[in-house]
């Protein structure tokens, strides 16, 4: 009787060691499952950070190349209207001191002997003295005039060019080609690139048949 009862208090009473081993592997499991979640949870935080962040820098790296850009094209606008304004501030004084130039050219132009007078070595009389100012003062001022960038336009027996020449009218030539300066009645001016009057032309035209 003795023995069946010990062999009863053996099997039948729950082993509570092995019921607390169970509980606390169960335990570990659902931490270690929590910790691997949580893990995730915070590597998916992570990625998602990283993206907006990328996304961002993109944004303003977009932006900074923008105002950059914008930046240079208004330094070379303001540099070039600076210039233009440097260039070209002086195309009304110019075109008016070619006036003086013209009344220089029709001056000396009157004068028949005006080769002789400039090659002349002995004394020269009152007038010769005069003309030879002038010829002087034209000489110059054209160093003047291609000091400043100032340019004479005279394309006798040259192609017509109507961005350079104003034709005044045709004249009938068998020497000269259709289109071609036969006599230029006032020079014309440029400064730099920039027209300040063009040439008055006539152009030959061809000769009709009789």
């Amino acid at each position: 009787m003795e023995f069946s009862e010990k062999n009863h208090s053996k099997s039948g009473v729950p082993d509570i060691n092995n019921d607390e081993n169970t509980t606390d592997t169960e335990h570990n499991e659902a931490s270690a499952c929590e910790e691997k979640e949580e893990k995730n949870q915070n590597n998916d935080s992570s990625e998602h950070a990283y993206e907006l962040q990328s996304k961002e820098i993109s944004i303003l790296k977009d932006q900074l190349l923008r105002a950059l850009a914008e930046a240079d094209n208004l330094r070379k606008r303001s540099k070039k209207e600076k210039d233009d304004i440097l260039q070209y501030s002086i195309m009304s004084f110019a075109r008016d001191i070619v006036l003086v130039k013209d009344n220089l050219h029709r001056a000396l132009s009157n004068v028949s002997s005006l080769g002789d007078i400039e090659n002349k070595n002995e004394k020269l009389t009152e007038e010769e003295s005069f003309v030879k100012g002038i010829v002087i003062t034209d000489k110059e001022f054209s160093n003047t005039l291609t000091k400043y960038k100032i340019k004479e336009i005279n394309p006798i027996h040259t192609e017509f060019d109507c961005n350079l020449h104003q034709a005044m009218f045709e004249e009938e030539s068998e020497e000269h080609a259709p289109n071609t300066v036969i006599n230029v009645l006032q020079v014309g001016y440029q400064l730099k690139d920039k027209l300040l009057r063009p040439a008055m032309v006539s152009v030959a035209k061809k000769k009709k048949r009789e």
